[in-house]
């Protein structure tokens, strides 16, 4: 059975067949620029950990999901991005992460190579190793924003990516009832964006010399 993340509707986001007409809604809403704002909010469903103890909150994990048909044309816009960037070579050279024809192992070959060049000139090799923890789920709006606007790119679909981020809303169940609470950063899980606008962020710090 493949799996998949789980839509707001109850439908599974790899549903492509029952989406014919993705791509009109992907060029009305590139043609207005606009994303409806009921594709912008998430559902948040609590999943208990198994062997974990019910009574703490660390023992759940906490799921958003989207609307399908927003998933699908929003990956259409993120496929017009990553031509862009990979065409015009606008990605660092040294990012591996979710990058097409590249993969951990030419990391770790790279890697490799500049310690036997450090060695090979006798000096001394300084590696510096960061995990960041929960980097999708910490991803902050107003940085992806600032990386998309300094890219040259087709301004409808620019524009729509910025508009993308804004008024997003995750929904919550409470004793009261559903409650709409403002997003200003992260990412959904099963969301393509949280791989595309991670290495968009990290593309900046990776560029500098």
């Amino acid at each position: 059975m493949q799996r998949s993340t789980p839509a707001l509707e109850g439908s599974a986001c790899s549903a492509y067949e029952k989406m014919r007409n993705e791509h009109e809604y992907d060029e009305r809403c590139l043609n207005l620029q606009y994303f409806p704002t009921k594709w912008k909010i998430g559902r948040i469903v609590l999943f208990h950990k198994k062997g974990k103890p019910k009574s703490e909150t660390k023992s759940y994990r906490p799921v958003s999901l989207l609307p399908t048909l927003g998933k699908v044309v929003v990956k259409l816009f993120l496929e017009r991005l990553n031509f862009h960037l990979t065409t015009n070579k606008l990605q660092a050279d040294n990012q591996y992460g979710f990058t097409i024809n590249k993969s951990y192992e030419e990391a770790i070959v790279d890697f490799i190579d500049k310690i036997g060049i450090a060695r090979s000139t006798k000096s001394n090799p300084l590696v510096i190793s960061l995990d960041i923890k929960g980097a999708f789920d910490h991803l902050q709006y107003n940085s992806i924003k600032n990386s998309l606007k300094d890219i040259n790119f087709h301004s409808n679909t620019k524009e729509t990516l910025l508009e993308l981020l804004s008024g997003r809303q995750v929904a919550l169940n409470t004793p009261q009832g559903p409650a709409l609470l403002p997003q200003h950063r992260g990412c959904s899980q099963g969301s393509c964006t949280g791989p595309a606008y991670s290495n968009l962020v990290a593309n900046e710090v990776l560029t500098q010399s």
